[in-house]
Parts: C-alpha cells; structure tokens; sequence
C-alpha cells in the first residue's frame, strides 16, 4: 500500500470543502477560534508589535473600568454586561461546536468515505468541553510564548551589538518551533479528542506521540499553510479591488447626477461586499486546513504519511 501524500491531502480536502458549502458555514462560525495552523501566533506577535492597537486597547479598558455612579446607572451596566456574557457565552458555544463539527465531518468523510452533518454537528456539541479546554490549552500557551517574544526582544534591543542581534535571532528560532509544536499538538488532540472520543489527557499525550512521531511532516505542512495564508492576502487585496466595482459604479452615477449621497450608499456597499468576501474566504481557509489535518491525521494513524524531504534525499541518494 502507498503512502498518501500531500497532494492527495490537498485534493481530497478540497474536493470535500468544495462539494460541500456546509463546511464553509463550520469554517466561518469557528474562524473566531484561530486557524488550526501557526498563522494564529504570528497574528498575535504582530497585534503586539502595533503599538496603536495596544494602546486603544488599554484604553478602552481604562474606559471600561471608570468608577461608576447612581444605583441606576449601576443596574444599567449590569445589564450591559450580563448582555456581553450572554453572547459571549452564545457564541463560543457556537464556534467551539462548529469546529469539533468541522472536525467530526472530515474524519467521518475519509473514514467511512460518507458523512452525515447532522450528526457531525451532534458530535460537535458533545465534545463541546474538550475541544473548549483545547482551545483554552492552547491559547495561554501561544500568550506566553508570545508575551516571553517581546519581554526578551526588548532586553535583546536593549543590549544592541552583534551579540544582542545573534541571541535575539537563537531565542526567535526557538519561540517559532514551541509555537509550531504547540499548535500541531493541539490539531492532532482535537482529532483524539472528537474522533476517537478520548478525554483530555489522553489527547494531549496522543497528540505529542503523533507529533513526535511525524515531526518533519508536520512541520512541512504548517509552513505550505504559511505560504498559503499569503498567498490568501494577494488574493484578498485583488478581490477587494473587485467587490469595490459596484461602488465604482455608484459614484460614477452619484458624480453625474450631482448626488453626494449617493457616494455614501456606494461606500456602504462596497465595505459591505469587501467584509461579506473576507468572511467567505476566511471560512473556506479555515475549512480546507481543518480537513487537511485531519485527512493527515486519519492516514497517520493508519498507513503513515511520507516527508517530502526524506522523499526527495531518497531520490538524490538513488541517483
């Protein structure tokens, strides 16, 4: 029996993303939670290093937190934030659903060779609480090693010289593979998790074995999803030029009849038709590399998956 390779993951996935838009639905709904790739912590280190989000940020909470006065006002912030945790309580529960779902309908689908999304969505509640503390695993894991980049990157500034660049690029290298390590683990555990319906432990310990097990592979593919994700940018950059044609056409109308409020109805849509394009494409993103993990993560459970480096020095080596 072959090996499966990555151009089998990738067609397969996409074939399955493609042929069924329910997926794209899954990929929006749990986009809120990162991609299930390292694109997630480099989003962070580069929130960190915009100076002015963090400090609108900071701000905003500063804001947040003024003492308030009056027993009436008080019963209406109340409100507002039972109103906040309401939702906040709404929506996790859906984007957490949504990817175990995600997950469960990808598994399921190159399995048994056929899905029921009813069922993948029932399998999505169910294992609502794992992949939640998943989730939660992972994203104070990427927040340390994100706060330890910066706290080290100002002390190495700080030091200046060949030396301060020499241990800032060392300390860089290693942040970069615990952030890679740390996001593969937790693919593999959410599909112990949903798929095999392990507890928690037992997931995280299955996915460090299947990690260290496929370490080339995995880390070949979380940097072809890197490249990916750029090349998703280009493509966002041209078709923001796209969906922003009709808006072209109002302001061609608002300029020939004179109407300036027209060109706000134009600039309403366009904004809209660019956030409608960001939400698709982000949900098929997030879609396509979900099923590509776990078209991985079933074959390396079954038949193994080959590296394309050892492949390609076996070749050289032939020869």
């Amino acid at each position: 029996m072959h090996e499966p390779t990555y151009r089998q993951a990738i067609a397969n996935a996409w074939h399955l993303v493609w042929h069924n838009k329910i997926l794209w639905i899954f990929g929006m709904l749990s986009a809120v939670l990162g991609e299930l790739s390292l694109n997630d912590f480099l989003g962070r280190m580069w929130w960190l290093s915009d100076k002015s989000a963090t400090n609108d940020w900071w701000q905003k909470i500063q804001i947040t937190v003024q003492p308030i006065g009056g027993w009436t006002e008080t019963v209406g912030w109340v409100w507002v934030g039972a109103i906040i945790l309401c939702l906040t309580v709404f929506f996790t529960f859906i984007a957490v659903s949504s990817q175990g779902a995600l997950i469960a309908a990808s598994g399921e689908m190159f399995e048994k060779k056929k899905v029921d999304f009813s069922e993948a969505w029932k399998q999505g509640v169910k294992h609502f609480w794992k992949v939640l503390a998943l989730n939660v695993f992972r994203g104070l894991a990427l927040f340390f090693l994100t706060i330890l980049f910066w706290f080290f990157c100002l002390n190495f500034f700080a030091m200046g010289g060949f030396s301060g660049f020499l241990c800032l690029a060392i300390f860089s290298c290693v942040v970069f593979i615990l952030a890679l390590a740390v996001s593969i683990m937790f693919i593999y555990s959410a599909g112990y998790a949903v798929l095999e319906n392990k507890n928690i432990i037992s997931s995280i310990r299955g996915g460090w074995l299947m990690f260290s097990k496929h370490l080339l592979v995995s880390c070949e593919v979380s940097l072809f999803f890197l490249f990916l994700n750029f090349v998703l940018i280009a493509i966002l950059f041209l078709g923001g030029f796209i969906v922003f044609l009709p808006s072209l056409v109002v302001w061609t109308v608002a300029g020939l009849t004179g109407y300036a409020e027209i060109m706000v109805l134009g600039l309403i849509l366009g904004f809209l038709l660019l956030a409608v394009f960001i939400v698709i494409a982000g949900g098929l993103l997030n879609a396509f590399t979900t099923t590509v993990w776990m078209y991985l993560f079933v074959k390396m459970r079954k038949e193994g998956v080959v590296s394309r480096i050892i492949h390609y020095i076996k070749k050289i080596i032939k020869k």
